[in-house]
């Protein structure tokens, strides 16, 4: 197998026009498939409708606007959904970047995040600064979680410069910790970030992934002149993950190097965690810029081992190692075992890594079809999402250039481009029924981070898109068939009260489907606490069982069809609620 290592950015200096259009070629005949979707028999009962207008969402995105093409300007960020204020409304913040000075590094006014309150009916307001919620760094990433266990999301902010944790005082407003708690991370440039539960104790840890070591000094821009375009991540030195240990007591313990990561650099950007060899801790996957992915295999939440060339997820199926850029785990196939999507650079398919089995993955995307329209774009959110309401997973594909000139003759996107969503047609298959469900008539942007959840309490699922440098969109699921629904509000009692880690399986009279509850995920975003359940409306409901963090499982048959439901941990030996 031959393995080959392509980067953000690298590509604009490297080959010359023939080899770059027969890659081009290449990956295009490799993603074609045998199916033709006719469309004029085939009509959709949903679309997305733009609602941003109207929703009192008045952010814009700010990339810093000093024309130095920056690394972390291209970058983009990451969006959140979220219920701070626990009404049992999405509530929805926004990463950004801050104003600088050219040549001089980041100035700071320490200006108030973009945090959003859901008033419901489609309505939001701002809070970020009656919450005081205050941007300190360049932000990047983004994971809610409760992570002190008082019922309250907290918020931890992965930055270019020193990374944020926020503490949700219960009041509506939020004090930084970071400090006190010990994660500040040092001057990082850090991407990716999670919590999860990694020794199963029930406080919940942190995982913050880390890019490059930037310095302003070897920043360049070449041929400023004709087509600009920065160094790129291999210009620099890759930088090590960090893990955090929750103490339990309101603090952190920086135990990267006793579970290994010291010694593993790479250019990391998205994460997600999951159990994926199945044997009851938490792993992570890394989406590495340019190098092989890694996934970190849990060792009983003493250490870790980079397993991605074991498992399959290192590379893609012709041995690349790609640009990745976002990751999300769903069970698309509805085997009981859940799969990797990855979202990665131009000419690039991103990567379907289907599960065979324990620590095990194969890469499906040019037999699934999922990756054949988005290959001619740079690919950077990405989340599954039962869109249509019938009982599998859809995909959504946020896209844009990092650089306003194309400046490759090869290349056939642009800086501002339309998204990508792709219909899950079972037998393991996908489409693209983007131009049927996304209206593009208020514009294109350049889209970085995506979160996907029922802003509306309807029952089916909406999206929020970042635009780098430009105002977000704001998309309500408009759904008509005819379906059942639930969603699951999981609280952990023995484990930790988010019940991250937690997997849901539900059963129908037709079959099983089943979620895993994640803090942290996509392209450094965050989203998908309430499990989102659909399934047709001949198919009868008969139980959900939840398998929670530490082994136990309850399973509940009485339950209330299509609205949100808390599930409650019944401890071992407890007897079963009235």
């Amino acid at each position: 197998m031959r393995l080959r290592s392509r980067s953000l950015f690298s590509h604009e200096r490297r080959g010359t026009w023939p080899e770059h259009m027969w890659s081009f070629l290449l990956v295009m005949a490799l993603s074609m498939g045998p199916q033709q979707v006719n469309w004029a028999a085939d009509r959709l009962n949903w679309t997305f409708s733009d609602f941003t207008s109207e929703s009192g969402i008045d952010f814009v995105h700010e990339d810093g606007h000093t024309d130095q093409q920056y690394l972390y300007e291209l970058m983009g960020a990451g969006v959140a959904v979220l219920d701070y204020d626990s009404d049992g409304r999405l509530d929805c913040l926004f990463c950004t970047g801050v104003e600088q000075l050219p040549h001089d590094g980041i100035k700071i006014h320490s200006l108030p995040l973009p945090l959003y309150r859901n008033l419901g009916e489609r309505k939001f307001k701002s809070q970020g600064k009656p919450a005081r919620l205050s941007l300190t760094a360049y932000g990047l990433g983004v994971a809610t979680a409760d992570y002190n266990n008082d019922g309250f999301e907290d918020v931890y902010l992965s930055n270019f410069g020193q990374n944020q944790l926020l503490q949700n005082n219960g009041d509506g407003t939020f004090s930084d910790v970071t400090e006190v708690a010990g994660v500040s991370g040092g001057a990082q440039f850090s991407a990716g970030v999670a919590f999860l539960d990694l020794e199963n104790d029930g406080d919940l840890d942190l995982f913050v992934g880390n890019y490059v070591e930037f310095s302003y000094e070897r920043h360049d821009v070449l041929a400023p002149l004709a087509f600009p375009f920065p160094l790129g991540p291999k210009d620099y030195p890759p930088a090590a993950d960090q893990i955090f240990v929750n103490t339990g007591e309101g603090g952190f313990i920086d135990a990267s190097a006793s579970f290994g990561l010291s010694n593993l650099h790479a250019p990391t950007m998205g994460i997600v965690g999951i159990d994926f060899d199945q044997d009851g801790d938490t792993d992570i996957f890394a989406c590495n810029d340019g190098r092989p992915n890694h996934l970190y295999e849990n060792l009983q939440g003493m250490q870790f081992r980079e397993a991605g060339l074991l498992a399959g997820v290192a590379y893609d199926l012709l041995g690349n190692a790609n640009g990745s850029m976002g990751a999300d785990v769903t069970d698309f196939n509805n085997d009981g075992i859940e799969d990797l999507l990855v979202s990665d650079y131009i000419r690039q398919l991103p990567m379907l890594y289907q599960s065979v089995g324990g620590l095990g993955f194969e890469d499906a995307a040019r037999r699934s079809g999922i990756g054949r329209s988005v290959i001619s774009h740079v690919n950077w959110g990405v989340a599954w999402g039962d869109f249509d309401l019938d009982g599998d997973a859809d995909a959504l594909l946020a896209n844009g250039h990092f650089l306003r000139e194309v400046v490759d003759g090869a290349d056939v996107t642009s800086y501002a481009v339309a998204n990508t969503v792709m219909e899950n047609i079972g037998d393991q298959k996908f489409r693209d029924i983007s131009r049927q469900v996304l209206n593009t008539e208020g514009g294109l942007g350049s889209s970085r981070g995506v979160a996907v959840g029922d802003l509306d309490g309807d029952g089916d699922l909406d999206a929020i898109i970042l635009n780098n440098a430009a105002p977000p969109q704001m998309l309500e699921n408009l759904c008509t068939a005819p379906a059942h629904w639930l969603q699951c509000k999981l609280t952990g009692v023995e484990a930790n009260r988010n019940a991250v880690g937690a997997r849901v399986v539900l059963q129908t009279s037709h079959k099983a489907r089943s979620q895993t509850v994640h803090r942290g995920r996509g392209y450094q975003s965050d989203y998908g606490h309430y499990l989102h359940f659909a399934w047709p409306a001949d198919e009868a409901f008969e139980s959900v069982t939840v398998h929670w963090p530490g082994g136990t499982q309850q399973q509940v048959k009485e339950i209330a069809l299509d609205q949100l439901n808390e599930i409650i941990e019944q401890p071992a030996g407890a007897p079963p609620p009235p």
